[in-house]
C-alpha cells in the first residue's frame, strides 16, 4: 500500500469513527424506553400533560385548602377582592365545601328544608367530572339524606336516602347556597348550621388526617410552577386511588409511553438528556395552548353542553379546571360569558358599556340570575362600592318601556341606578360571567340567547 493510500484509510477510518461516536451519543442523548422520535415524545408528553392537569389541580386545590378530609367547612362571608381560592367565585351563593376520602367509607350529608332557597351540592371526582347533582332541581325544598360512597364500596343506601357513588378515592364536595347581600348572611349561617357530614360506618369515624399547610401562591400557579417531571410523578402517585376511566386507554398509552403508570415511580434515567428536553417541551406547548384557551368568537360564549360530563374530550376538561375549576352541569348553571363588546373589542376598564334586555328578556329561570365582573385572570376586582354584580334579586330600574338596561363603568352610578349599576375597573381587561341558576329549557336550548355588550364611548 503506498503513501497516498495509508492516508486515505486513515482519513476513512477518522470519518467513519467520528460518524460512529456521533450516533451512538445521539442514539443514548434520545433513547427512551418506547424508541420514539423526539417530536411523538414531545406530542405525547403534551397530551399526558392536558389529560392528567385536572387531577393534578384538583390535589392542589385541596392541599391549598388546608382542611382534615371528610369534615364540611362553610365559609362565613362572602368572598370579595383577594379572594383566589377558586377562579371566578360567585356572591351570589355562600359555599360549603369537604374534600372527601371515601376510601374511609361512605359519607353522609344531611341537608335541612331551605326554606324556598336554591341550593346546591355538587360532587366532583378528582377528576373533575360532577357524579353528585344534589340540589333544588333534584331533591326539591324539604331536606335531604345523601350518602357518597367510593369505588369500592359495595354496600346499599338505607331506604329513602339518595345514593351518589364517585368513581374515585378524593372528591370535592362544592355546596352553595342563595344569599341575598351581607344582610342575609344570618339566615343563611343558621342553615349552615344544620347541615351535617359524617361517616356511614362507624368503623370510619375515627379517621383523622392533619390537614396540609396551604400554598403560597393559588392552585393554578403552583401547579403551572411544577417542572416536566415532578408533574408526572405526581400525577402517577395521584392516578392510584383515581383510576382513569375505561374510556381513556388511548391516552395511557401515551402516558406509558413518556414512563407514567398508576402507582409507580417514573424513572428518568431510562431516558436521554435530549428525551428528557422533549417531553419538557411537550409540556411547555400545552400550557402555553392551555393558557391561551380556545378561539373565541366575539361576544357571549356558552360552555359546551357536556361541561361536567366531559368523556375523553380532555383539552375541554383541561379548560374548564383551569378557567372555573368546580362548573356545574348546565341543568343546574348556565354561564354565558364575553370578553368583548359587541364589535369584538376587548371590554375594558376606563370606559362605559351598557347591556339592553328587552322587556320579555331577561335570563330565563328557576331560582334567579345574576352578572359578576373579572379581572383578566378571574378574580374579582376592588372597587370602592364593594359591589362586584348584579341580581335579579336587586331592586332594578326597568326603562319605560319595559326593558331593563345595565350600566357598566367605573362610576360613581348615576342617581337613582345604583341598582342598576356594574363597577368596571379604570384601567386594564376585564370579563363578564352570567349565572342562570337552574335555567329553563329555552336557556338550555340557545333559543335565548345574551344582548351584546355595547360601548357608549
Amino acid at each position: 500500500m503506498n503513501r497516498k493510500s495509508r492516508r486515505i484509510l486513515i482519513l476513512s477510518s477518522i470519518v467513519l469513527g467520528t460518524v460512529m461516536v456521533f450516533a451512538l451519543g445521539w442514539s443514548w442523548s434520545t433513547r427512551n424506553p418506547e424508541g420514539l422520535t423526539l417530536r411523538a415524545l414531545g406530542e405525547a408528553a403534551g397530551h399526558s400533560y392536558v389529560y392528567g392537569y385536572p387531577l393534578v389541580l384538583m390535589d392542589e386545590t385541596r392541599r391549598a385548602a388546608g382542611l382534615a378530609p371528610n369534615t364540611l367547612h362553610h365559609a362565613r362571608s362572602l368572598p370579595g377582592a383577594g379572594f383566589t381560592a377558586v377562579v371566578r367565585p360567585n356572591t351570589d351563593t355562600l359555599y360549603s365545601t369537604a374534600w372527601l376520602d371515601l376510601g374511609a367509607g361512605p359519607q353522609v350529608l344531611d341537608i335541612p328544608p331551605m326554606e324556598g332557597r336554591y341550593w346546591l351540592f355538587q360532587g366532583l371526582d378528582a377528576w373533575t367530572n360532577v357524579f353528585a347533582d344534589s340540589g333544588s332541581r333534584t331533591l326539591g325544598d324539604t331536606g335531604a339524606r345523601i350518602v357518597i360512597a367510593g369505588p369500592d364500596w359495595q354496600g346499599e343506601a338505607p331506604d329513602g336516602v339518595t345514593l351518589y357513588r364517585a368513581p374515585t378515592a378524593m372528591a370535592w364536595l362544592l355546596g352553595r347556597i342563595e344569599i341575598d347581600g351581607a344582610g342575609d348572611l344570618d339566615a343563611v349561617h343558621a342553615l349552615q348550621d344544620r347541615i351535617s357530614l359524617r361517616a356511614l360506618e362507624p368503623g370510619a369515624a375515627g379517621i383523622s388526617v392533619s390537614p396540609e399547610p396551604p400554598g403560597a401562591f393559588p392552585p393554578p400557579e403552583t401547579v403551572r410552577g411544577l417542572d416536566a417531571e415532578a408533574f408526572f410523578e405526581r400525577l402517577a402517585r395521584l392516578m392510584a386511588a383515581n383510576p382513569p376511566d375505561a374510556e381513556d386507554d388511548a391516552v395511557l398509552d401515551q402516558l406509558s409511553a413518556i414512563g407514567v403508570a398508576a402507582g409507580q415511580t417514573v424513572d428518568w434515567a431510562d431516558f436521554g438528556p435530549l428525551a428528557l428536553e422533549a417531553i419538557t417541551r411537550g409540556v411547555g406547548t400545552a400550557r402555553e395552548r392551555l393558557d391561551a384557551g380556545p378561539p373565541r368568537p366575539p361576544g357571549w360564549t356558552l360552555p359546551a353542553d357536556h361541561i361536567g360530563r366531559y368523556g375523553t374530550d380532555y383539552t375541554y376538561r383541561a379548560g374548564v379546571a383551569l378557567y372555573g375549576l368546580g362548573a356545574n352541569l348546565p341543568e343546574d348553571s348556565l354561564y354565558p360569558s364575553t370578553l368583548t363588546d359587541e364589535g369584538g373589542a376587548l371590554l375594558m376598564g376606563g370606559r362605559a358599556y351598557r347591556l339592553r334586555f328587552e322587556a320579555d328578556g331577561v335570563p330565563p329561570v328557576n331560582a334567579f340570575w345574576s352578572i359578576t365582573l373579572y379581572d383578566a385572570a378571574g378574580y374579582l376586582i376592588a372597587n370602592p362600592a364593594g359591589r362586584y354584580a348584579v341580581s335579579s334579586r336587586d331592586d332594578l330600574v326597568r326603562e319605560g318601556d319595559g326593558s331593563l338596561v345595565l350600566d357598566i363603568h367605573s362610576g360613581p352610578p348615576a342617581p337613582g341606578r345604583e341598582a342598576n349599576w356594574l363597577p368596571a375597573p379604570q384601567e386594564g381587561e376585564f370579563n363578564l360571567l352570567a349565572r342562570l341558576y337552574w335555567p329553563r329549557e329555552e336557556g338550555l336550548s340557545g333559543d335565548w340567547q345574551m344582548p351584546p355588550v355595547e360601548p357608549l364611548d
